[in-house]
């Protein structure tokens, strides 16, 4: 194989903002965007089982039926798939249903993240010079300083992760 080249993925530009034990409404929205790119994936899975001319991919299609699941929020089978069928969303169900559970599974990532930069000492330490301070428009003498850039930090990666599993989404049997 050639390992000369490296495959680039370019992500959304998100400014990603956490203030008050929240994140701001262009994370949830983007985060959001790719539920929806993923429900769209599992829709597109149980059409295709009722499509014969659809060739089936094993444990996607049958066996375990991973098509049908919800793999990045899986947290959502419990909710949106109910007696083996996924349910439709309308606005309704979108804010009373997903987005809640959205932003709760925000939280608990940050609280692990939290957790475990705590383990390595990091909120008691500066990482970050004053210039980057000043851009994201953080005092210097802001004791949280370093856990608000570092989480932050840790949800544009997630953002970005998300983006290239969008990818495959995207891609037809």
């Amino acid at each position: 194989s050639d390992k000369t080249t490296i495959p680039v993925f370019k992500s959304l530009k998100v400014d990603v903002r956490y203030n008050d034990n929240r994140f701001n409404s262009e994370v949830i929205d983007t985060i959001y965007n790719q539920f929806i790119s993923e429900y769209n994936r599992v829709k597109e899975t149980f059409k295709q089982l009722e499509d014969d001319s659809v060739q089936k991919i094993a444990e996607y299609h049958t066996g375990a039926k991973l098509g049908t699941k919800f793999i990045t929020f899986p947290f959502l089978n419990k909710i949106l798939i109910k007696d083996g069928q996924l349910l439709e969303l309308d606005s309704q169900r979108l804010e009373n249903l997903v987005r809640p559970e959205l932003e709760s599974f925000l939280q608990y990532l940050v609280k692990q993240q939290l957790s475990y930069w705590r383990s390595l000492t990091l909120d008691k330490k500066i990482i970050f010079d004053k210039s980057y301070s000043k851009k994201k428009g953080y005092k210097q003498d802001n004791p949280l300083l370093t856990m608000h850039i570092l989480i932050e930090l840790n949800q544009t990666f997630m953002i970005g992760l998300f983006d290239i599993l969008i990818l495959f989404y995207e891609v037809k049997f």
